[in-house]
């Protein structure tokens, strides 16, 4: 939300309603009894502008939050991995590089 990059896709969003969806979905994902019960990520980031440098960034966020919190390595791995495989469903650029 506070991120000069990307947080002006959250200016109208609820704070603890994205924060249910991330968490319904990372539990999900690392095998929690827990149930994403969000929209598709497809149709939930449609409407936004998202370009890989964005999906980088927030993966970037991601990286730093869950080292900050000791997480073990094979964990980080696998969920940054698993980010990266849902990039298709959150944007249609394929990179993060500029093309200019």
């Amino acid at each position: 939300f506070d991120d000069m990059m990307i947080g002006f896709f959250f200016r109208n969003a609820s704070r603890e309603r994205v924060k249910e969806f991330e968490y319904q979905h990372a539990a999900e994902f690392l095998g929690a009894d827990v149930v994403y019960e969000g929209k598709p990520l497809g149709a939930a980031h449609a409407a936004h502008p998202i370009r890989g440098g964005h999906f980088e960034r927030r993966k970037e966020i991601l990286r730093q939050t869950l080292v900050a919190h000791a997480v073990p390595d094979d964990i980080v791995n696998a969920w940054l991995a698993h980010t990266e495989s849902l990039r298709a469903e959150i944007t249609g650029d394929p990179g993060s590089e500029c093309r200019h």
